[in-house]
């Protein structure tokens, strides 16, 4: 059993990957499907395999999160006094 799935978008492969990276690098065991998803497999059991064999699922939506936000606006309230 692995201890992370990590699913993303096209969008959000590097981020995705970053993320697996850190993870391994702490000691944690990742299937990403940027790596582990053959091309021309089957998405859907791919992804129903993952999450089964997966302790914990992380959602890499970075690139949604900035276009919901509108890019880097939402930041600029925390610069108000």
């Amino acid at each position: 059993m692995k201890d992370f799935f990590i699913s993303h978008t096209g969008n959000d492969r590097t981020c995705a990957e970053w993320v697996a990276w850190i993870l391994k690098e702490t000691g944690y065991s990742v299937v990403i499907q940027a790596w582990d998803f053959r091309v021309g497999g089957n998405f859907v059991l791919d992804m129903q395999r993952a999450t089964i064999e997966a302790k914990r699922t992380i959602s890499a939506l970075f690139s949604l999160i900035f276009l919901a936000f509108d890019g880097c606006g939402v930041f600029s309230c925390y610069k108000q006094e």
